[in-house]
């Protein structure tokens, strides 16, 4: 029986979301702030990269609004917050930044008490 060997590739994952502050702030005064941020994300193609690093943001972000004690959670997807790959890391990012990024493997749930936000 031949074994199943997964390659994993390492994708840069960004996207936008807004912190609770933010969240209230926008929705009391109309404004349109946000924050953003990025991780490395090991999966086996782009679109697979796309799909687990939503699920990590939707988590982390729900995250931040437990944290603050906010009772009603927005979901980060269906506020349709931007996200993308990033195709060239090295021109968004220094090398230093690059190496600072957080990196999730597939199936895994972060700390994110360790992120910065």
């Amino acid at each position: 029986m031949d074994d199943y060997i997964q390659i994993m590739n390492r994708f840069l994952f960004r996207f936008g979301y807004c912190t609770p502050a933010q969240w209230a702030a926008n929705n009391a005064h109309g404004w349109d702030d946000e924050s953003s941020g990025a991780f490395f994300v090991q999966a086996e193609s782009d679109a697979a990269a796309l799909i687990a690093g939503a699920e990590v943001v939707e988590q982390f972000v729900r995250s931040l609004f437990v944290e603050a004690n906010v009772r009603e959670i927005p979901s980060w997807k269906a506020s349709k917050f931007a996200f993308w790959i990033e195709e060239n890391p090295s021109q968004s990012f220094s090398k230093e930044a690059l190496r600072e990024l957080p990196e999730v493997s597939p199936g895994e749930t972060p700390d994110f008490t360790r992120w910065i936000c």
